[in-house]
């Protein structure tokens, strides 16, 4: 895994369903005005059929951190090239409402 940058003591490792034993369990990037765009990179090593995708916040109770949207893309196994997920010709866009 790799991110576009991380918050001290939550590395891109830490993007992972419930991580435990750790006193910050997520990746968290810099805030919005030192990384204006933060991405996670999961590398799967080959190409994978992906059913869904989970998310989760931090559990840290002091400082609970989570995304509020997010969108999918992908590396097409046939040009190489990177791709924003779309569904029905749209990008899709998972937003959460808290």
């Amino acid at each position: 895994m790799t991110a576009s940058s991380e918050r001290c003591m939550s590395p891109p490792h830490f993007a992972r369903l419930s991580l435990p034993g750790l006193c910050l369990s997520a990746w968290c990037s810099k805030p919005r005005s030192e990384d204006p765009h933060p991405w996670l990179r999961v590398s799967l090593g080959t190409p994978q059929y992906i059913l869904f995708v989970a998310t989760q916040g931090s559990e840290n109770n002091e400082n609970k951190s989570f995304v509020l949207s997010y969108y999918l893309g992908y590396v097409d196994v046939d040009d190489g090239k990177w791709k924003k997920y779309k569904e029905n010709g749209k990008l899709k866009v998972d937003n959460f409402v808290i």
